[in-house]
C-alpha cells in the first residue's frame, strides 16, 4: 500500500512538472505575484570573461519563469502536506488542520538555547529601559509573546519533542531577578487557550486572543482600561493566514477571524499623515495584507486624560493597535530593532512586545538613550588589562562601544564606563550590548552607551570599562574629545526638555525666548517643482535620484543608525537614513527614492527646501515656496508638474507645516 502511494505521488509530480513545460514560450516571471524582482536573463559573459555561474543563473531563470509556478508549488505542497502530512515550504504540518511556522521548532525543542550571559544581558538592558520610563513617571512593561507551538503544543507532530525549558522560560526568571516589569503571556494564553486564541493557519493570535492580551497587559501595568463586553464575538472564515500563503501561494484555505464590531472613540492618524478615511486606514493595518508601516501614530479628537503610549512591537503587536489607540490620548507604534527613548516624555507609558522566536534578536543594537549616571558601584580593582573601544558622534551625543571577552563579564551582567579628565570624572552604566551592525560579527559580548555630555566639561577623556569589580583601560585609535559645544548643547536640551515638561504640567506657562524654535520665512525660487523641492541639510543639497553615498560626509552624524527592510513590492532592501528632522529612503545601490522632512521621529529644524520651507512654517509659506492651490484649506496639498522629476506633498496640522514628503513621480 505504501509503494502504491509513492507511485501515485511520483506520477502526479511528473505530470505537474511536464505539463507546464509546454507553456514555456508564453510564460512570464512569477515575480509580480510573489512581489519581488524577476531573475535576470543569464549571460554567457561577465565582466568581459566567460561567466562561470551561467548554468546556475540559467537554472534560476527557468525556475522563475515556470508556467503556473504558484499553482505548481501549491499542488506539490498539497500532496506533501495534505496527503502525506509532511513538512513543506518551511511549514510544519500539524494535527487537525493546524500548521506551524518551521522557525518556531527551535524554541519548541530548545535547540537554539542562548547562553546565560546573553540572556542576562537582555534582562539588564530591559531593566535600564524600565528605569528610564519610570523615572519620568510612566509605566513600563515587557511583553514576550509565546509562539503558537508553545500554546497549542498538542497539535504539533509527535516527531517533534517539546523541551522542558527554553529561552523564554529562562529569560523570565532573569527578568524577575532584575526587577523588570513584564507579563507571563504564556501562562495567560494557556489559561484561556480553550477559547481558540491563535489562528490554525497563521503564526499569530486572532483578534479575540489580542483582546484578552490587551486586558492582561493593561492589568499588569495597573492601568485603567475600557472593557468591550458588549461586543459580538462573531468568527468569520475570512482570514488568509501568513503560513497558509507560504504553503499554498496560489489558492489557500481561509481561516476564522473574529469580527469584534467595536465602536472606538474618534481619533486621527498623525503618521501616516494626511489620512482622510480613518476607518479604512485602520482596517488596512488590521488586515491580512503584508505590512509596510514601521511607524504609526495617533491622537484622540477629544482627549481622555489618559496620557501617551510608546510601543515597540513586531507583527504580533498589530492586532493590539485598536485597543491601545482607544485607551490613550496619543500613541506611537514602532517596528524597530531598538527603542528610541526620546519618544518617552514625562508620564509616557512604554510597552516592548516581541514574539518568542525573535528573543535572540533583542539588543543587537543598543537603544537610543542617554546612559544613566552611577555614583556607587562598589569596590573597583585595577585589572592591568585593556579593552578596545570605538566612539562616534550622533545627534544624541557621543556613542562609546566595544567588545568584551566572556571572562570579563560580571555575574550580574552589569557593565560601567568611567570618563575622566583633569576636571571631571563620571561613571555611566552602559548597555551590555555588542554592536553587531557597527563592529561586525555575531554572538559576541560588549558594551555600548551614549554619554550624557551635560554632566561633562570640555576636553580629552580617558576611558575605563568596569565589570565584575575590575577596571580595564580603554584603548582607541584616537583621543576621546568632548567639545564645549557638545556640552552646552546637551545642557540646553535638558533645559528645553524641563521647560516643556513644566509647560505641560501647568507649572510654567512660557519657554524662554532663546529656546523657541526659529523658522525662516519661505520664498519662491524660479524653476520647476524639482528645483524648489531640493532639500538643504547642514549646507548639503539633497535631491531625489542622487546617491546617498556621495552625500553622507556632508550630512554629518545621523540621529540614529540607518536601518534596512525588504520592500514588499520588489523584495529588495530599502535603506532608511535618519537625521534630525529628516528621513531619507534609498535603494541598495544608494539611489535616493524619497526625502521626508518631519519632526515626529527625530526632532530638528536643520532640514528645509531650497525655498526655505521647514516644519513649523505657515500655510502661506508653503504657497510662497510652491504656489497657490485650488484647495487652500486642505490638510494635505500635492504639487506635481507634467513630466516632473519629483512630487511634493505638504501636510499641515492646523495651519502649520507638519510633513514635507518628496518622492519620484511614480510614488
Amino acid at each position: 500500500m505504501k509503494k502504491k502511494y509513492k507511485r501515485i505521488y511520483i506520477a502526479v509530480f511528473l505530470a505537474m512538472c511536464t505539463v507546464p513545460m509546454l507553456f514555456y514560450p508564453f510564460s512570464k516571471s512569477g515575480a509580480a505575484l510573489e512581489k519581488r524582482e524577476p531573475v535576470k536573463t543569464p549571460s554567457l559573459t561577465a565582466d568581459g570573461m566567460l561567466n562561470n555561474d551561467f548554468s546556475g543563473e540559467c537554472e534560476a531563470f527557468l525556475a522563475d519563469r515556470l508556467p503556473f509556478r504558484p499553482a505548481v508549488l501549491s499542488a506539490a505542497n498539497a500532496v506533501k502536506s495534505g496527503v502525506f502530512k509532511s513538512d513543506a515550504a518551511n511549514v510544519v504540518t500539524g494535527r487537525d488542520g493546524w500548521i506551524f511556522c518551521e522557525a518556531s521548532v527551535a524554541d519548541y525543542m530548545n535547540t537554539n538555547a542562548l547562553s546565560d550571559e546573553r540572556l542576562r544581558s537582555i534582562a539588564v538592558s530591559l531593566s535600564l529601559l524600565d528605569e528610564n520610563v519610570t523615572s519620568k513617571g510612566g509605566k513600563f512593561l515587557f511583553v514576550p509573546m509565546p509562539n503558537k507551538a508553545s500554546v497549542y503544543s498538542e497539535f504539533m507532530p509527535s516527531r517533534y519533542r517539546k523541551a522542558n525549558t527554553n529561552n523564554l522560560a529562562r529569560l523570565q526568571g532573569m527578568l524577575a531577578a532584575n526587577k523588570v516589569s513584564h507579563i507571563d503571556m504564556l501562562s495567560l494564553m494557556n489559561e484561556k487557550k480553550s477559547f481558540g486564541l491563535y489562528h490554525k493557519r497563521d503564526t499569530h493570535w486572532n483578534y479575540y486572543g489580542a483582546l484578552l492580551g490587551y486586558y492582561g497587559i493593561t492589568d499588569a501595568m495597573g492601568k485603567k482600561h475600557k472593557m468591550y463586553d458588549d461586543t459580538d464575538y462573531v468568527p468569520k472564515k475570512i482570514w488568509r493566514g501568513d503560513i497558509d500563503k507560504m504553503l499554498y501561494p496560489f489558492i489557500g484555505t481561509r481561516d476564522y477571524q473574529y469580527d469584534l464590531n467595536i465602536s472606538f472613540e474618534p481619533f486621527e492618524f498623525v503618521i501616516p499623515s494626511g489620512v482622510t478615511d480613518i476607518a479604512a486606514q485602520l482596517e488596512n493595518f488590521m488586515s491580512d495584507k503584508e505590512e509596510n508601516d514601521k511607524r504609526i501614530s495617533t491622537r484622540k479628537v477629544s482627549g481622555l486624560g489618559n496620557g501617551s503610549l510608546y510601543m515597540v512591537r513586531d507583527s504580533f503587536g498589530r492586532a493590539l493597535l485598536p485597543f491601545f489607540i482607544d485607551n490613550y490620548d496619543t500613541t506611537m507604534f514602532v517596528r524597530a530593532d531598538y527603542p528610541d527613548m526620546s519618544n518617552v516624555t514625562e508620564g509616557t507609558d512604554m510597552i516592548y512586545e516581541i514574539v518568542e522566536r525573535n528573543i535572540s534578536d533583542l539588543f543587537r543594537t543598543a537603544p537610543l538613550m542617554p546612559a544613566p549616571v552611577r555614583t556607587d558601584i562598589g569596590e573597583i580593582a585595577e585589572s592591568g588589562a585593556s579593552v578596545g573601544f570605538t566612539f562616534s558622534e550622533e545627534s544624541y551625543g557621543t556613542r562609546i562601544y566595544g567588545e568584551m571577552s566572556r571572562e570579563m563579564l560580571s555575574p550580574d551582567g552589569r557593565v560601567y564606563v568611567r570618563l575622566s579628565n583633569a576636571n571631571t570624572s563620571v561613571i555611566y552604566e552602559a548597555f551590555p550590548v555588542y554592536e553587531e551592525k557597527l563592529l561586525g560579527g555575531t554572538n559576541k559580548y560588549g558594551f555600548s552607551l551614549i554619554a550624557d555630555a551635560s554632566v561633562l566639561t570640555e576636553g580629552d577623556y580617558s576611558v575605563e570599562v568596569i565589570s565584575a569589580g575590575k577596571s580595564y583601560t580603554g584603548v582607541a585609535d584616537r583621543p576621546l574629545y568632548i567639545s564645549e559645544a557638545a556640552v552646552n548643547e546637551a545642557k540646553k536640551s535638558k533645559i528645553v526638555s524641563s521647560s516643556d515638561d513644566k509647560t505641560e504640567s501647568g507649572t510654567d506657562e512660557t519657554v524662554p525666548e532663546e529656546d523657541e524654535k526659529i523658522v525662516s520665512e519661505a520664498k519662491f525660487i524660479e524653476g520647476t517643482i524639482a528645483d524648489r523641492a531640493k532639500v538643504i541639510y547642514n549646507g548639503t543639497e539633497i535631491t531625489v535620484g542622487a546617491n546617498i553615498n556621495d552625500l553622507l560626509e556632508g550630512l554629518g552624524p545621523q540621529a540614529a543608525p540607518s536601518s534596512s527592510a525588504e520592500s514588499c513590492l520588489t523584495g529588495k532592501p530599502i535603506l532608511e537614513y535618519y537625521y534630525a528632522g529628516m528621513t531619507i529612503q534609498a535603494d541598495e545601490d544608494g539611489t535616493i527614492a524619497s526625502i521626508e522632512i518631519s519632526e515626529s521621529l527625530y526632532p530638528g529644524t536643520e532640514a528645509g527646501t531650497a525655498g526655505g520651507l521647514h516644519c513649523g512654517s505657515s500655510r502661506e509659506d508653503a504657497f510662497a515656496a510652491f504656489g497657490e492651490t485650488t484647495s487652500p484649506g486642505a490638510s494635505s496639498i500635492t504639487y506635481e508638474e507634467d513630466d516632473a522629476e519629483v512630487k511634493v506633498q505638504v501636510i499641515f496640522v492646523e495651519d502649520a507645516v507638519s510633513v514635507i514628503l518628496i518622492t519620484g513621480p511614480g510614488a
